[in-house]
C-alpha cells in the first residue's frame, strides 16, 4: 500500500511512533500545534488552517500525517442535519508525550489520552466548545491580515477561570491590541439553549472580579502577555440579533450591568453580524452606537 493509498484509506499504525524519532519529525508550527490543543482542547481542520496554515488543503496533509503519528487524535460525528461533521483534532498519546517532554512534566498513559479524547467526541458541549473557538480564531483571521492587530493572549475556558481567580468562569480570555489600544476581554459565547436569566446572573461574578482589580495574567500558558491586572471587557456573543435585543432589555434593569466609568464594560454581539468578531459589531450595554473591539474603552 503506498503512502498516498494509505493516507486516503485512514490507514496508521498501531503501534504510536517513539518520542524521539517524533521529536525529530515535528516542525516549529508542529510543536504550536500541540500546544494550542493542550490550551484548547479541540480544533477542527478549518480553525486548525485559519490558525496556522496557509490553505485548507495543506492543513488537511499535516494533519493526516500527524495523525498517522498518533501525535493527534481524530473523531467525527454525526451534525443536526444527520450529515457526518468534519474531522475535529486533539491530542494524541504521542503528541501528549512530547509535549510533556517540552514542558519537563510526567508523560500521560495513553490510555487516559485516548480516553480524553473519547469524552471530548462524546461530550454534550462539544459544539458551544467550538463555537467559542470561532469567535477568537476570527479575530487572529483578522490580526494575520491587519498587522496593526494582534490577539497577543488567548487562554482557554480552565486558564481563562484561573486568571479570574475564579470569581468569573469565561469561556475564553484574551488580549486584544491595535497601536496603543490593548482591550482584555472575558469571552461569554451563547448558544441559545439556556435562559437569559442565567446569562445575565454571570455579571455578578465579573462585578465581584472588578473590585478584585480584573484578571491577573502575570503567566499563562502562552508566554506572551507581560501581565495584567485592570479594567476588562466583558463580551457576550449571542446566538441571534433577537436574542441580543431581548438581552439588552434585560440588561436596562439588572443592577450588576456595568455603568460608564466603572472599571469594566460590557458588550454583546450575535452570530449573524455581517462584520463579524474583529468588526464594528460590538454594541456597548452602556449605550452608544456598535464598536469594533480595539475602540471599545473599559476605562
Amino acid at each position: 500500500m503506498t503512502t498516498r493509498s494509505a493516507h486516503r484509506r485512514g490507514h496508521r499504525p498501531a503501534t504510536p511512533t517513539d518520542a524521539l524519532v517524533l521529536l525529530g519529525r515535528l516542525t516549529r508550527r508542529d510543536r504550536t500545534l500541540l500546544e494550542l490543543l493542550a490550551e484548547h482542547q479541540v480544533l477542527t481542520t478549518e480553525q486548525i488552517a485559519a490558525l496556522l496554515f496557509p490553505n485548507l488543503d495543506a492543513a488537511r496533509h499535516r494533519l493526516v500525517t500527524l495523525w498517522r503519528y498518533h501525535a493527534l487524535e481524530r473523531f467525527r460525528r454525526p451534525g443536526l442535519d444527520g450529515r457526518m461533521t468534519g474531522w475535529r483534532y486533539t491530542l494524541g498519546p504521542a503528541g501528549a508525550t512530547v509535549l510533556a517532554h517540552m514542558r519537563a512534566t510526567d508523560s500521560p498513559r495513553p490510555n487516559r489520552v485516548r480516553a480524553r479524547a473519547a469524552r471530548l467526541a462524546a461530550h454534550p458541549h462539544l459544539d458551544h466548545l467550538l463555537g467559542t473557538h470561532d469567535v477568537v480564531i476570527a479575530l487572529a483571521r483578522h490580526a494575520h491580515h491587519h498587522p496593526d492587530y494582534q490577539l497577543a493572549t488567548w487562554l482557554g475556558e480552565a486558564s481563562a477561570t484561573a486568571a479570574c481567580g475564579r470569581l468569573a468562569r469565561p469561556d475564553a480570555l484574551g488580549v486584544w491590541t491595535h497601536h496603543t489600544s490593548r482591550i482584555v476581554f472575558c469571552l461569554e459565547h451563547d448558544t441559545g439553549t439556556e435562559p437569559l436569566t442565567r446569562v445575565a446572573a454571570k455579571l455578578t461574578g465579573y462585578a465581584d472580579l472588578a473590585d478584585a482589580g480584573g484578571p491577573h495574567l502575570t503567566s499563562n500558558p502562552n508566554g506572551e502577555d507581560p501581565g495584567h491586572v485592570g479594567p476588562f471587557t466583558v463580551l457576550i456573543h449571542l446566538h441571534s440579533p433577537a436574542r441580543e435585543a431581548a438581552l439588552h432589555r434585560l440588561l436596562a434593569t439588572s443592577p450588576h450591568t456595568p455603568r460608564r466609568g466603572e472599571p469594566w464594560q460590557l458588550a454583546t454581539s450575535h452570530t449573524d453580524h455581517p462584520d463579524g468578531p474583529a468588526g464594528p459589531a460590538w454594541l456597548p450595554a452602556a449605550g452608544g452606537p456598535r464598536r469594533d473591539l480595539a475602540h471599545l474603552d473599559a476605562r
